[in-house]
């Protein structure tokens, strides 16, 4: 069977959706673990610095297996952290300011 560059694209697009349907299941993951912080920063916090960085080398190790660019990698998760993070923060303040 002859693969033409329209079915090559179709698969990339395919498969840019599903990569978004998991970034929205891992945002909903993100913002339901928001109840239990009890801090902006800290082992219980919205921020935990020693679980990022144990995030990121994670994430570069399976690159590096799978044979992927672990730079390219380690700045997308960071985006992608950061931008959860800020989501989390808000949800974080906004219970925060209610319990006050």
């Amino acid at each position: 069977m002859k693969i033409i560059l329209q079915d090559v694209r179709d698969n990339i697009d395919k498969l840019d959706f599903e990569m978004l349907e998991l970034l929205k299941k891992r945002q909903d993951l993100v913002l339901s673990a928001a109840q239990f912080k009890d801090c902006r920063e800290g082992e219980t916090g919205v921020i935990v610095p020693s679980r990022i960085k144990s995030m990121l080398e994670d994430r570069v190790d399976k690159a590096n297996d799978l044979g992927i660019d672990s730079v390219f990698v380690k700045e997308m998760c960071g985006l992608v952290i950061d931008h959860m993070i800020k989501l989390e923060m808000n949800i974080w303040e906004e219970n925060d300011s209610t319990n006050r």
